[in-house]
């Protein structure tokens, strides 16, 4: 297990290790989620926002629901870490 301190800030240094396991770098964006017993953190990824149009029209054309959607980014994020972090797995 991996230690850090909170600053008078707020502000928390993730260890080297986990930083370069899970690629983050400095300029890197996470989520954050607050958990039962703790929070979460997660590196996220950024998606433009013209992007997020251009699949919102896609999708309308080929009507597909907004619970589809998110099933789909679900199944396909969960491929991607596996990928990416297949010791994880």
């Amino acid at each position: 297990m991996v230690s850090a301190s909170v600053n008078v800030h707020g502000q928390v240094t993730l260890p080297a290790e986990l930083r370069r396991k899970f690629g983050i770098s400095e300029g890197s964006v996470l989520s954050i989620e607050a958990e039962n017993n703790g929070i979460m953190l997660k590196k996220a990824f950024v998606v433009e926002e013209a992007v997020l149009k251009e699949i919102a029209a896609w999708a309308k054309s080929k009507k597909l629901t907004r619970k589809k959607i998110v099933e789909a980014s679900r199944r396909i994020g969960r491929q991607l870490y596996k990928s990416e972090y297949p010791e994880d797995v």
